[in-house]
């Protein structure tokens, strides 16, 4: 990882190229353009097929990470990122092979942690371990506050729910 300064207008990711680097915005501002989706990147009339444009900047506070979708995919770049405003951004710069490493990481971390916590459930206790690693593969995440309803009586169950 390395930090990199880009000065105002300089394009940082370009639409339809590949991806090859994340990038967290550490200071200062960038421009996001999101085009109507089959566009092509050698359209010449690109300017005029815009869907979405808006500018991020980051705080000390609130880093922004960008690029991610095309490393994940391994596809062509989604969006174009220009550095916008009247100061240089600086961001830090990730390889692709060492994001996805970490993001790998990351997913085994999150199995082994939900596999020793299924184990500890007696419904789940004769499941084969490949049976398990299917049912963490779709498991989700769902945070509640103290009052939110999860669900009423006599709703149709399309969910199951495990406390942790």
């Amino acid at each position: 990882m390395y930090n990199q300064r880009f000065e105002s207008g300089t394009v940082i990711i370009k639409y339809g190229d590949v991806g090859d680097k994340y990038f967290v915005l550490a200071s200062g501002c960038v421009k996001v353009i999101v085009y109507e989706p089959g566009t092509a990147a050698d359209d010449p009339s690109l300017e005029d097929k815009i869907k979405i444009q808006k500018e991020l900047c980051a705080a000390p506070d609130n880093m922004i990470g960008f690029g991610e979708i095309a490393l994940l995919l391994n596809d062509r770049r989604t969006a174009s990122v220009i550095a916008a405003g009247e100061e240089p951004c600086q961001c830090w710069v990730l390889s692709a092979d060492v994001f996805k490493q970490i993001i790998a990481q990351n997913a085994l971390k999150k199995r082994s942690i939900n596999l020793n916590y299924l184990n500890q459930v007696n419904l789940f206790r004769n499941l084969e371990v490949a049976e398990k690693m299917r049912l963490i593969d779709g498991l989700g995440t769902q945070e509640y506050q103290k009052g939110d309803f999860v669900f009423h009586e006599g709703d149709v169950g399309e969910e199951f729910f495990i406390i942790e």
